[in-house]
C-alpha cells in the first residue's frame, strides 16, 4: 500500500485511530475543497489476529458517520457562518466524487532471529 504513495502523491491517506469522526471531519474540510487530491484513504493498523478486531466494519461505520457530520455541519452553520456551510457541503461532494477507500494493515511484523 505504502508503494502507491509514491506513485499516487495526491492521495490522501487517514490512519484512522477513534471512533469519533471530528479528527477526521477537520483534516478533510481544510484539504478537500482547495486541492488536488483524487482519493482519501482511511487507514487502520490492525494489531491482533483475533476475530474481536473487526476493523473492516468500524471503518465502514467511521466513513458513514463523516459523512452524517458534514451534513450535519453544513445545514447548522448556514445561518450562522456561511463561509463553513460551504465549506462543509464542498467537502462533502468531493468525497462523493473521488470516494473514500477503507483499508486495514497488518501492524503486527513477525521477526525471525
Amino acid at each position: 500500500m505504502f508503494n502507491a504513495v509514491k506513485q499516487h502523491p495526491d492521495e490522501l491517506y487517514i490512519f484512522v485511530t477513534s471512533e469519533r469522526p471530528d479528527p477526521y471531519v477537520n483534516v478533510l474540510a481544510l484539504l478537500l475543497p482547495d486541492s488536488h487530491i483524487s482519493a482519501v484513504h482511511l487507514v487502520a493498523i490492525k494489531e491482533h489476529e483475533y476475530a474481536g478486531e473487526q476493523l473492516e466494519g468500524r471503518l465502514g461505520s467511521i466513513t458513514s458517520r463523516i459523512h452524517d457530520r458534514l451534513e450535519d455541519l453544513s445545514r447548522r452553520c448556514a445561518q450562522e457562518n456561511p463561509y463553513w456551510s460551504a465549506r462543509y457541503t464542498a467537502t462533502l461532494n468531493k468525497l462523493d466524487s473521488i470516494g473514500t477507500r477503507n483499508d486495514v494493515i497488518n501492524g503486527r511484523t513477525s521477526t525471525t532471529g
